[in-house]
C-alpha cells in the first residue's frame, strides 16, 4: 500500500494539485522558494542580500526576513549582517530536504482532527479512517525527507530544458 500512496502522491505533485490535496503556508511555499534561490547560487558564492532573494523568488522581503531567521535558528542558512552581508546556506543543498525546510518554519508535519464523533459505531469508523491519515502523514513526510534542495532544482531545470554537463 505504501507504494502506491507514494505514487498517487508524486502524481498529484505532478499533476500540480497539491493544494487541492494538501494545504502548504504560504510560509512554508516561501521559505521554499528563498532556499531554492540560495542553492542555485552553491556554497562558494557571496551571501545573498534578502532584498535579492525576496525579488527573485518573488517573497515579500519583510516576511521574508523573518523566515530568514528561522531558516538560520535550524542551521540551514548562515547570515551576515553589514555591507558584506547576506545569507547563503550552511551546507550543501544536496544536504537539506524539503522536510528541514518545512520543518523549520512551521514545525512538524502534522494532519488536523475535526474531533472525536459521539457514538460508539462513528469512533470505530473514525478509528479507522484515522490511521489512514497516520500513514499519508507518513508517506507525505517520507517523499518530503527523499527530496533534497538540489533534485528540486534538477526537476526546475528538467522543465526549462536545460542539460547539465557536469560531472
Amino acid at each position: 500500500m505504501a507504494h502506491a500512496l507514494t505514487n498517487f502522491l508524486v502524481h498529484i505533485i505532478h499533476m500540480g494539485k497539491v493544494g487541492n490535496i494538501v494545504k502548504v503556508s504560504q510560509k512554508a511555499n516561501y521559505a521554499l522558494r528563498a532556499m531554492l534561490e540560495l542553492a542555485r547560487r552553491g556554497l562558494n558564492h557571496e551571501p545573498m542580500r534578502s532584498a535579492q532573494i525576496a525579488a527573485s523568488a518573488e517573497v515579500p522581503e519583510k516576511y521574508l526576513e523573518t523566515i530568514m531567521v528561522e531558516l538560520s535558528k535550524a542551521g540551514l542558512v548562515e547570515s551576515r549582517r553589514g555591507p558584506d552581508g547576506g545569507h547563503r546556506l550552511a551546507r550543501a543543498g544536496s544536504d537539506i530536504s524539503a522536510a528541514h525546510v518545512l520543518t523549520a518554519v512551521e514545525g512538524p508535519l502534522k494532519l488536523m482532527s475535526e474531533g472525536r464523533p459521539r457514538t460508539k459505531v462513528a469512533r470505530e469508523l473514525a478509528d479507522c479512517t484515522a490511521e489512514l491519515w497516520v500513514d499519508v502523514a507518513s508517506e507525505m513526510q517520507r517523499v518530503l525527507e527523499g527530496v533534497s534542495l538540489d533534485d528540486l532544482l534538477k526537476r526546475a531545470q528538467a522543465r526549462r530544458g536545460v542539460i547539465d554537463f557536469s560531472i
